[in-house]
C-alpha cells in the first residue's frame, strides 16, 4: 500500500476480499465473484462486478490501479490484463501490479503449481518485458519478502533467509 494514493481515484482489480482494498476505502473494488463483493460491501462502498480483462469505466479513469495476485490466473494473458489496466490508467498514474515470482528459488515453483487455478508463471523478467511492451516507464520490479509463515514466529526465519537469497544473488 506505501505506492497507492491516499486521495484520487484508485481501482482494486480482483479485489476479492482483500486487505488492500479494506485499506483504501476510498477505492472502487472490482471482482468477478458477487459473494467476494458482498464481503467487501462492509468496508467499501464503491464495488463493480465485473472481469478484469473488460473493465465498465472510460479511459483514464483512475490515478493508482492496483492489481494484485490475478494475472497468473489468466490463460493466455500475453498482456491482454495489463492493456486493460493500462487503458483506465490516467497517464502519470501508478499501476501496483503484484504475482508470484515463478522465479523464486525457495517459492516459485510452489507458488505457481500448489494452486491449480495458477494459469501463467511470471518471473521479474518477464512482467519487466510486458510492462515495457505495453508502454510503462520507468518499470520497478520489487522483490517481495517471504512471510509465508504471517503472524508465526518462523516469519522471522523466512525473512532472514529472504536476506541471504538478496545478498547471494
Amino acid at each position: 500500500l506505501q505506492f497507492a494514493p491516499k486521495s484520487g481515484r484508485a481501482i482494486d482489480v480482483g479485489c476479492g476480499s482483500s486487505r488492500i482494498l479494506a485499506d483504501l476505502p476510498h477505492a472502487v473494488g472490482v471482482d468477478l465473484r458477487h459473494d467476494k463483493l458482498g464481503f467487501m460491501r462492509r468496508t467499501n462502498q464503491f464495488l463493480a462486478q465485473a472481469d478484469g480483462l473488460a473493465l465498465p469505466f472510460a479511459n483514464e479513469s483512475f490515478e493508482c490501479v492496483i492489481c494484485s495476485e490475478v494475472i497468473e490466473h489468466i490463460p493466455d494473458e500475453n498482456g491482454r490484463l495489463v492493456d486493460e489496466l493500462a487503458r483506465i490508467l490516467k497517464p502519470g498514474g501508478v499501476l501496483v501490479l503484484k504475482t508470484i515470482n515463478a522465479a523464486n528459488p525457495i517459492l516459485g515453483a510452489h507458488g505457481r503449481y500448489a494452486d491449480f487455478t495458477h494459469e501463467t508463471g511470471w518471473t521479474e523478467e518477464s512482467m519487466r518485458q510486458v510492462l515495457e511492451q505495453v508502454g510503462f516507464e520507468p518499470v520497478d520490479v520489487l522483490p517481495s519478502n517471504l512471510y509465508v509463515f504471517q503472524g508465526n514466529p518462523l516469519n522471522l526465519a523466512a525473512l532472514a533467509t529472504a536476506k541471504v537469497f538478496e545478498w547471494l544473488f
